[in-house]
């Protein structure tokens, strides 16, 4: 993420505690094969890290004066997002066993730590959880992106609502999400909206981090069944079973990645799992209702443009998105957003507001297609219609990837569009 604007990708790295082979205890009991991995209260905790990105290939640790290393935690997750509303990318850190962090970004270079006040630093029970995948998206429509954290089991995962003055409510018992996680332990996980029906769902992999918990805990197992929570609108529904079998099997889950690998405008999964292979989930069917996709392509403000805020209004409803950095647990995912509309043949308005102040502005942007959108220049006009606009690169609903001016003879297909001269280039 940018954390100062100038069109830099910065580093933050989130460490997780004090531990070397010197420091290195004994957990669990005597008995054979009943050692175990000790809890985090075991060790110290450890300060994360920003590094500024000096443009010559270079980093500057710039923890102490930014105020990221005055808060000592053991970092899992994090993500990158504007919680606040006000341009400049903070930091959501889910920790594990001590309060989470947000840090708010000053504007100036620095960041203040308010997740006690934000109300996302403790679980309802008013003490810390073992936070260790998070995202940042909205869930519920109203514009403002909430929270989604994963804890270990016999703690319930947390959904905080953003109430839009840098405080959250947390809503997991409103929203049907206070016992679905109590047996499980979640890690990866990330808001998608599966069936692009508009509403965002949530994934999320389990599985949990002491091999032999069976011995513990009779009703708890290392590998676990992982979740596909189903927004209908007013609560979230675990479905995960009724689609497919893979979500009916059992992993140790770590690490979970979204993104559509076979571009036909649905979410697809990607699981990491702790001693076993990969697994890469094809949505079949997702793509049944229509959809919209972005590429964002910045310039002043980075070219990964995390920070950007994408609104879509499509048959009478509006959605709004924010290009995140980071989320989930050790994983990257598609830089692209996919926005579900249902049954809308068009986006009647689409507007990109960028990180560096910049606006974008469309009409009529006909669905199920993948467009590359550049931040404009100052020069450059901002609020264009469809077939106005030099479209770089487009993905048709095929899938294939084309440069709009190709208009040579293995083309499916062209746009009808003006180049910057007005001239006419419809094909």
């Amino acid at each position: 993420f940018d954390y100062n604007h100038d069109g830099l990708p910065d580093l933050y790295v989130g460490r997780y505690l004090d531990w070397d082979y010197s420091k290195n205890v004994f957990c669990g009991d005597r008995s054979p094969g009943r050692r175990s991995y000790c809890h985090p209260d075991e060790f110290k905790c450890a300060t994360s890290r920003l590094f500024r990105n000096n443009g010559n290939g270079t980093f500057t640790d710039v923890s102490d004066g930014s105020g990221i290393g005055k808060a000592c935690g053991k970092a899992l997750g994090v993500v990158a997002f504007d919680f606040n509303g006000d341009g400049w990318t903070d930091l959501y850190v889910a920790n594990d066993a001590v309060p989470n962090f947000v840090f708010r970004n000053n504007g100036d270079g620095t960041f203040t730590e308010t997740a006690l006040l934000a109300e996302v630093a403790l679980g309802y029970s008013g003490k810390p959880q073992s936070g260790m995948g998070t995202d940042a998206a909205d869930f519920d429509g109203d514009g403002k992106p909430d929270l989604f954290v994963t804890n270990i089991d016999n703690e319930p995962n947390n959904l905080f609502h953003n109430n839009g003055d840098e405080t959250f409510s947390d809503v997991t018992v409103e929203q049907n999400l206070g016992t679905v996680a109590l047996q499980t332990s979640g890690f990866g996980t990330r808001f998608l909206d599966f069936d692009n029906d508009g509403r965002l769902d949530i994934a999320v992999l389990n599985g949990h981090v002491l091999d032999n918990i069976h011995l513990f805990h009779e009703t708890v197992s290392f590998a676990e069944r992982p979740f596909l929570l189903h927004n209908i609108g007013n609560r979230f529904l675990e479905e995960g079973a009724s689609h497919g079998n893979a979500f009916q099997k059992a992993y140790v889950g770590r690490a979970l990645a979204t993104g559509d690998f076979d571009n036909d405008g649905d979410t697809d999964l990607l699981w990491i799992t702790n001693g076993g292979p990969p697994v890469l989930l094809r949505n079949d069917g997702g793509n049944r209702n229509s959809w919209i996709g972005f590429e964002l392509v910045g310039q002043a403000s980075g070219r990964d443009a995390v920070g950007a805020v994408v609104s879509v209004t499509a048959g009478g409803r509006r959605q709004v998105r924010q290009k995140v950095g980071g989320a989930s647990y050790l994983a990257a995912h598609d830089p692209r957003l996919l926005f579900g509309l249902g049954d809308a043949r068009a986006a009647e308005r689409v507007e990109i507001r960028w990180p560096s102040g910049a606006v974008s502005s469309l009409e009529n942007v006909p669905a199920r297609q993948y467009v590359r959108i550049q931040e404009p220049s100052p020069s450059e006009p901002r609020d264009l219609a469809w077939g106005q606009l030099w479209w770089q690169f487009v993905v048709s609903r095929a899938g294939e990837a084309y440069d709009a001016r190709d208009r040579g003879p293995n083309r499916k297909f062209y746009l009808n569009c003006l180049d910057r001269g007005d001239r006419d280039r419809s094909g």
